[in-house]
């Protein structure tokens, strides 16, 4: 084979580039043989393929067309000057062509025709940062070879150097040789990888979704220093319980990646609760354990070792981390442990337990949907409500639609709430309405009204949450009772609802429609309880109770209901928490001792004995079994 000595006028049907080899042709000079005048195409590609159409003389169908010795395959012969075949598959290069009749008699034709290879671009496809250079190379057909932008953004210089645009997206680069032959190279151009934000902050013991984009998906998140830990392959991360810092990296498919530093903070949470009072029973968080008394009729005390009531402190049993917050409904109990899970026990007729059953407990059982994020519980009469990655649930009787899910159907297991925001700062659950308070400043209520306990300004009940505009400060905590609330604002108590026997303790006994001021705590309140009909709070460390007294529950070592806020009796320390139950009130002090008065016929005060006090008197926590 020879190769080129001129270069060769080349057509190109399928628009692929090749690079043309010659053809050198002889003729033919025995007469009567076949002969060929002329052919088209001139040129093939090596893989063969290429339908020639040949015209000549003395064509039969009892001749063969060779190129290079190799029959052309699927020879249609149209008439003895015009025939079509299919060149075979050959190396690049010149081939001659043949024809060779049945005697054995050659013919060569006096034309040409060249094997050649497309045109090749490299790299055939490419994605690059915005603002960066790509090197576009060409092998094969006929140089000197052009280049431009036949789609999208970006420019390329005649050395093929392709500048990509600032903007993301996706493109052609359209390559010509000196024949007319084209190649065509796509590209995408992508923004570089970045966490969004570079720069985060959240709460301790959360978990926080991340956002990754640019680059080139599917990413790949893990953290590289610090503490937390990223979940599963999802984008999610999960903070540790103590403030600190961490370094996250995001690499795409390509390698690109990115850092961020997620900073967690101790944000503002539910009061974690230290005390717990039932309506004839008690509890106490001491030490990361739980003690409780009185009532076990439904297990509400928590342990397989006590089946009846018990007047002295047990422990609670089945609880597998350390307890931070105890809360107590009607008649069952809920811990929320340091691992953020949620576990409760007791009464469940109406689910409030949160298990998907109805049957009551008597050990602590994992929440459905709980063993992770949780940051507060409150208990209501015969519901509970939780916080759990900043969304509020809650599950139980909704009889009043207490439960805020726009219907009175009880729920089994925990239902996010609709239409509360994401930043709760304290909840109040009641007998059949709930409050909540959100960044500290905004109150809603809803569930039962019949008393104005929504704060609404009339008796309507409402299914959805009811925004409360005649209070403001900053709120920081709200309690709700029986058919009254109250919250505590900028230090000071104000309360509306039920006020029969003095329960909204501002010297009357007409119901509040409206928040009004507790009288002599407009400063100075620590800690806020609701209790059925009567509420305690702690002024200046001390605690001062007001309502319904006829069990000596307000503690002033009287049994006269009280239409306004009087020091409880006896305490001589200062209170670290306090809680109201139906008819009776406990108050954990200094040194983890626990004091307690009003109704004790089942126990509830925890002092060994079944007899009624109307000053404090100490649980036996010493002798807890």
């Amino acid at each position: 084979m020879k190769s080129l000595p001129w270069p060769i006028e080349l057509m190109n049907s399928r628009r692929l580039v090749c690079l043309v080899f010659a053809l050198t042709i002889t003729a033919a000079n025995a007469e009567g043989l076949p002969q060929i005048s002329s052919f088209t195409p001139h040129f093939g590609y090596k893989e063969g393929g290429t339908r020639l159409q040949i015209q000549g003389e003395n064509f039969s169908d009892s001749m063969s067309v060779l190129i290079d010795n190799i029959p052309c395959a699927d020879l249609l012969l149209y008439s003895p000057k015009e025939l079509e075949c299919t060149a075979p598959p050959h190396e690049e290069g010149i081939a001659p062509l043949t024809i060779k009749t049945r005697s054995g008699a050659f013919t060569t034709s006096r034309h040409t025709f060249a094997y050649i290879q497309e045109l090749v671009p490299s790299p055939g496809y490419f994605r690059l940062l915005v603002g960066t250079k790509q090197n576009v190379t060409v092998r094969g057909g006929q140089p000197p070879y052009s280049f431009r932008i036949a789609k999208g953004d970006g420019t390329i210089d005649s050395a093929g150097v392709f500048t990509a645009s600032l903007t993301p997206g996706a493109g052609l680069i359209e390559i010509q040789d000196s024949k007319n032959n084209l190649g065509f190279v796509p590209w995408e151009i992508f923004s570089p990888v970045a966490i969004v934000p570079e720069t985060q902050t959240m709460k301790t013991d959360h978990v926080l979704k991340i956002g990754v984009m640019g680059g080139v998906p599917p990413y790949r998140l893990s953290k590289i220093s610090g503490e937390g830990e990223v979940l599963g392959n999802g984008f999610f991360f999960r903070s540790p319980f103590n403030p600190g810092k961490a370094t996250l990296k995001a690499v795409d498919s390509l390698g690109n990646s990115a850092e961020a530093t997620i900073h967690f903070e101790k944000g503002p949470e539910l009061r974690k609760r230290k005390i717990a009072v039932g309506n004839e029973h008690s509890c106490a968080l001491i030490g990361g354990k739980i003690l409780c008394w009185g009532s076990n009729a439904d297990g509400q005390v928590g342990t397989l070792l006590v089946k009846r009531n018990t007047t002295a402190p047990v422990k609670t049993t089945g609880l597998d981390d350390e307890a931070v917050s105890v809360v107590s409904g009607l008649q069952h109990t809920c811990a929320l442990l340091r691992s953020g899970s949620l576990k409760c026990w007791g009464d469940n007729r109406f689910g409030q337990i949160g298990d998907g059953t109805l049957q009551s407990r008597r050990e602590p059982v994992q929440v459905i949907g709980m063993d992770s994020g949780v940051t507060g519980v409150v208990a209501g009469e015969f519901y509970t409500c939780a916080v759990a990655y900043d969304r509020l649930y809650c599950w139980g009787k909704n009889d009043k639609g207490q439960l805020g899910l726009r219907n009175r159907t009880n729920a089994r297991v925990p239902e996010v709430v609709p239409d509360i925001g994401k930043y709760i700062t304290a909840v109040g659950a009641g007998a059949s309405h709930t409050c909540v308070i959100e960044n500290f400043a905004n109150v809603k209520c809803w569930g039962d009204n019949n008393n104005g306990q929504l704060g609404r300004g009339d008796r309507e009940s409402s299914l959805t949450p009811i925004g409360i505009t005649d209070i403001s400060g900053k709120l920081e905590e709200i309690a709700a009772g029986w058919a009254h609330t109250c919250a505590l604002v900028s230090g000071g108590v104000k309360c509306w609802g039920f006020n029969g026997i003095g329960t909204l303790g501002q010297g009357s006994k007409k119901d509040r429609f409206a928040p009004v001021e507790v009288s002599g705590m407009s400063r100075g309140v620590h800690f806020l309880t609701g209790g059925q009909y009567h509420n305690c709070a702690t002024l200046d460390g001390r605690v001062s109770c007001w309502g319904y007294n006829y069990q000596g529950q307000v503690g002033d070592a009287t049994l006269r209901n009280r239409t306004m806020p009087v020091p409880v009796k006896g305490l001589g320390a200062y209170a670290q928490d306090v809680a109201t139950g139906s008819n009776h009130s406990c108050a954990i002090l200094e040194e983890q001792e626990v004091a307690c008065w009003g109704e004790n016929y089942l126990g509830q005060l925890g002092d060994g004995t079944n007899e009624q006090k109307s000053a404090p008197g100490r649980a036996l926590l010493k002798k807890a079994k």
